[in-house]
């Protein structure tokens, strides 16, 4: 069961009312990201029913800010926005729970939102400028949201919310290593067979309409952005992720997936991700077998507090 964090973290535009657009344009918080990446648009009674925060706190270099809360009876919303202080050492924010009157909030187990790296330089493939309907937000902070559903009721009235958040590092020396194997893998739709490398013309189809994408150009701007905040990229040349390794660097992709011993039939290309390690599956008891360890130091952990009168949010 392969899922790539870049699938999980697929940004799907969705409509809001034009006060949401209003509200959005003058601060980043739950709005934003649901107008991002939300995986089905919310209801009018989760928009009717948002309450905007201003909770923040930081440890190992990362700031966590609450945004905003929605509820609708059904759908539990958290917005909140990661800040990496220190963004030259790419962190790990994960929202570990998310409890109401210390009843658990279950968030699922592939929640978009859940697992984010600071800065968030791994997002999705580049779009033509053309086709890109929404303003990208900003990598670092990042604004994001997770989306749960009460198991037990909290009962009426007010809520004592608690939202926890595990925070990670990643090592000093991490590199970038994409192999042709894991460039394949990933722009499968993009790779020319018969040259055996990128197409400069792949097709694609955005909401009916045929385009042609620069898929070398687009791998380069991808890499390029990963730069721009200091992380290492390993040359064209240099692109053997054994020998980074044996040098003590924590090798990654360009996607944030970390290179390792893993095994080969569930991992093909040596790359796995966060959620995939065995701290990640225990997360959702999962089984564990096999899986791999994450290489991240935990440096922190936040709880988040603030009071939610229930009977206002429906």
């Amino acid at each position: 069961m392969k899922k790539k964090t870049s699938m999980i973290l697929v940004f799907v535009l969705v409509l809001i009312a034009d006060v949401a657009f209003v509200y959005a344009s003058v601060r980043f918080g739950l709005l934003d990201a649901l107008r991002m990446g939300a995986v089905k648009a919310p209801s009018e009674t989760v928009m009717e029913s948002l309450i905007p925060l201003d909770i923040s706190e930081t440890q190992g270099d990362v700031r966590i800010t609450l945004t905003d809360v929605a509820y609708d009876g059904n759908d539990f919303y958290i917005g909140y926005n990661y800040e990496n202080l220190a963004p030259e050492t790419l962190a790990m924010v994960i929202c570990e729970s998310i409890e109401a009157n210390s009843k658990r909030v279950d968030i699922g187990e592939w929640v978009s939102g859940r697992f984010c790296t600071v800065p968030d330089v791994f997002g999705g493939l580049i779009t033509p400028p053309e086709y890109q309907t929404w303003t990208p937000l900003s990598l670092n902070p990042v604004v994001n949201y997770v989306e749960g559903e009460l198991i037990e009721n909290p009962g009426p009235g007010e809520w004592q919310v608690k939202v926890t958040f595990l925070i990670k590092r990643f090592p000093a020396k991490t590199i970038v290593v994409d192999t042709d194997t894991y460039i394949k893998e990933t722009y499968g739709w993009a790779w020319d067979e018969e040259a055996d490398a990128l197409s400069r013309e792949a097709p694609g189809m955005y909401e009916g309409e045929f385009f042609f994408l620069d898929a070398v150009a687009a791998h380069d701007a991808r890499l390029e952005q990963v730069r721009s905040f200091g992380i290492s990229v390993a040359d064209e040349d240099e692109r053997d992720p054994e020998m980074w390794k044996k040098r003590g660097y924590l090798v990654i992709n360009s996607n944030g997936g970390y290179y390792g011993e893993c095994d080969q039939e569930t991992f093909p290309t040596g790359y796995f991700e966060e959620f995939e390690t065995v701290e990640g599956r225990e997360m959702y008891n999962l089984y564990v077998e096999d899986a791999p360890n994450s290489p991240l130091e935990e440096v922190g952990r936040i709880t988040l507090e603030f009071t939610l009168n229930s009977d206002q949010t429906k």
